[in-house]
């Protein structure tokens, strides 16, 4: 059996990076690998994360890391901890740079970049400068032990500077897996070499399989158009009003999900859901009657359970990573032009999605594929 370590974003607080994690090393081991992820944390994800100061009925956080606006209701925090504890196959040791990591090369059979936006230098770092390269694998030796699985640059193009540095870090990997399409692109020009677009690790498990994973929440009404944004505070207060107008012609609640940064939560205090865990995420889309979100992965569970939904888009010409990610999630799952209508209003959500049962047959057919792939890795 292939010992394999996974690299990726598990400590961050952050539903589709933590169900990420956990999907990729669940499938992973259901193959037969005997993989776990490492507990490596960079950082960035530290700083924003696990800095600030649980709060309850009061806020309270460092004044240093004001800034961020990643103020975690004390309750969230937990849910997150639980999940990472009680799902989540982790190292028993923790690292902290590339060098410790550089001690621990001949324990694995093989390092596996995983998904989420790895290698954006906007994620694992502020830019180009503090860009995590350990994310790259910068600290394995051997091209033979270095793969990707789903891993996303988060950006439609890449000047010079950060093609220097995916052509020095990725250029000798076994295999290049990524999670757009349009990265793939990318990356093939840049490195001249064979790189293949998987889906998101999350989708390598069914419907029934997240099932197993989710846990219930109470609510005062299970008729519900559930709200999920990740942008910025105009934006959420445009879909707050979006939101309530479509469940008042629904004739259903609406329910609101605290998001990571502080400054997006509804208006409607007592819409709003505190104490959100990622298993309790899963559940929330599943039991909505449509989903309104601005989030990759909160369309990836509602396409999965063939849920309506709602999606706010940026801008084309800003050919930000939101836009990359979704066309590609958009085009595993074959939605034709009659089931994306896109509206005219930027200010409101951009596109609506009806997923048909047709759906499930392709991203079936791209689950197949996909895993079929990391099975030839990690064996």
């Amino acid at each position: 059996m292939k010992k394999v370590a996974v690299l990726t974003t598990h400590r961050a607080d952050n539903y589709g990076a933590a169900l990420q994690s956990y999907a990729l090393t669940h499938v992973a081991r259901r193959l037969g690998a005997d993989c776990e992820i490492l507990d490596y944390r960079t950082p960035s994800f530290e700083a924003t994360y696990h800095k600030a100061i649980p709060w309850g009925k009061r806020w309270r956080v460092w004044p240093a890391l004001l800034h961020h606006r990643y103020i975690r209701d004390a309750r969230t925090i937990k849910a997150f901890s639980d999940f990472r504890n009680q799902r989540m196959i982790i190292s028993a040791e923790s690292y902290t740079c590339s060098q410790q990591l550089e001690e621990i090369q001949d324990c694995y059979d093989l390092f596996l970049a995983g998904s989420d936006q790895i290698w954006n230098p906007a994620i694992t770092g502020k830019d180009l400068a503090t860009f995590d390269r350990t994310y790259l694998l910068d600290f394995v030796k051997s091209g033979e032990k270095k793969a990707s699985y789903a891993a996303s640059i988060g950006i439609s193009n890449v000047d010079d500077a950060l093609a220097d540095v995916y052509r020095q870090y990725l250029s000798d990997y076994s295999t290049l897996t990524v999670r757009e399409h349009r990265a793939a692109e990318i990356l093939r020009e840049i490195l001249g070499r064979d790189v293949t677009p998987v889906c998101d690790p999350v989708l390598l498990m069914t419907g029934s399989e997240w099932q197993e994973v989710e846990r219930p929440v109470a609510l005062e009404n299970d008729d519900y158009i559930l709200v999920y944004n990740v942008c910025d505070t105009r934006s959420g207060m445009n879909m707050e009003q979006y939101a309530m107008q479509l469940a008042q012609e629904r004739g259903c609640a609406v329910y609101f999900i605290q998001p990571p940064i502080a400054a997006n939560v509804s208006t409607h205090k007592d819409l709003l859901l505190t104490g959100v865990g990622p298993a309790e995420f899963v559940w929330l889309i599943r039991n909505a009657r449509e989903l309104v979100t601005t989030s990759f992965h909160g369309t990836a569970f509602a396409l999965t359970y063939g849920k309506r939904i709602h999606l706010k888009m940026e801008a084309s010409a800003l050919k930000t990573q939101r836009n990359s990610r979704i066309l590609s999630l958009i085009r595993y799952f074959g939605l034709d032009e009659e089931q994306v209508q896109h509206g005219a209003n930027p200010d409101y959500p951009t596109a609506v999605l009806s997923p048909e049962p047709k759906n499930q047959a392709c991203i079936e057919a791209v689950r197949q594929f996909s895993t079929e792939l990391l099975l030839k890795m990690i064996q």
